[in-house]
This record gives C-alpha cells, structure tokens and sequence, in this order.
C-alpha cells in the first residue's frame, strides 16, 4: 500500500510538471504563431512622438502616442491607447491688415488592430479608430491692437473622430518609425510620421 501511494504521488508530480511545461509553450506559440519572433507583443507598451501634416489646412501639428498591447489574436494584436495633438496656425486676413490666429488641441482615447505576424516581421500595418475631444480658440489680431466687434475671439469644444491606417517599420526590437494618414469629422486627410519606442 505504501509503494502503491509514493507511486501514485511520483505520477502526480510528473503530470504537475508536463502541465506547467505545455502551459510555458502555449504562452509563446498562440495558433501556430511563435509570438517570440513577433516585434509587438502582449504586454509591450509603444510610445513616442508624432509630427503630422494636413493636406487640407496645410497645417503642421505635433503629438504624443500612447499604445498598450493585449494577447495575440490570430494573425495580429489589438493596441489601446491614448494620443494628443496640437496645431497653430497665423494666416494674414483684410489685405494683411489682421491675423487670424487659431490654436487646436486634440485629445483621445484610440485602439489599433497590429498584423504583427507577417512574413517580414519588422513590418506591422495597423488600422484603428480615435475618439476623444478637441478644443480650438481663433483669435482677431487688427493692426493697431484695434478690436472689431464684428469679429470676436471664439472658443469651440467638440466631439473629436477620426480614423487611421499605417505601417510601422522596426529598426530595432526597441525602435519603430511609424507612418500613418486618416481623416476624421475635424481633421481631413492628415499624414503623420513619428518615432515608437516598445518598453
């Protein structure tokens, strides 16, 4: 009875250990995908700054980008994150008599679907969708300090969308260099290139 107990004890434990064994490989092989050799991976972080151009505004504006990675999904991964813009803008108006100043910040919450499980693995394209809220002020600057009642400083706050594609391109397993255009209901057709770092 006593050696039929250590037996049974000494099978337990072996079963204990192939277990655990089977569990570390699931973790690294998800579907067939060896996510070791994937540059994005659950639990990575991606940072970094953003510098975008719009076509329609001819405007520069600059950014940060925020990305957290969630376990692998088939094919690709899914990001969330947070992201936030500025731009400004002086332009002469009335036969150069005024400027007319406006200033946009833009800030939301965004989420990003990464096929991070290409053939050539430092190249992810991603697309996803940005929501979150903008505020704009426009101001009237007359010669003179001469104000016009006619046309007065106005604030806006508004519900900010906008949609997105791109490619990250990694130099390294630490160092992305990331291209992306969308559009949305406030800005139209704007180009972004930055730089992710993956912590």
């Amino acid at each position: 009875m006593k050696y039929n107990l250590v037996i049974l004890i000494l099978i337990s434990f072996n079963l204990t250990q192939n277990y655990s064994q089977v569990k570390d490989s699931n973790n690294l092989v998800y579907c067939g995908i060896d996510i070791r050799s994937t540059y994005i991976q659950g639990g990575n972080s991606l940072v970094g700054p953003v510098i975008g151009y719009s076509i329609k505004s001819k405007v520069l504006s600059y950014g940060i980008n925020y990305e957290y990675a969630f376990s692998q999904t088939g094919a690709g991964i899914f990001t969330a994150g947070i992201a936030g813009k500025y731009s400004a803008n002086n332009e002469n108006i009335f036969d150069n008599t005024a400027k007319l100043k406006t200033s946009v910040v833009s800030l939301g919450l965004q989420s990003n679907f990464n096929l991070n499980n290409l053939s050539a693995k430092t190249i992810v394209p991603f697309a996803g969708l940005m929501i979150g809220y903008n505020y704009s002020v426009t101001n009237y600057d007359f010669e003179n300090n001469i104000e016009d009642p006619l046309f007065p400083d106005t604030e806006k706050h508004s519900l900010y969308i906008f949609g997105q594609a791109g490619v990250r391109f990694f130099l390294s397993r630490t160092l992305a260099l990331t291209l992306k255009a969308g559009s949305g209901n406030i800005d139209k057709g704007l180009i972004e290139l930055g730089f992710d770092f993956r912590l």
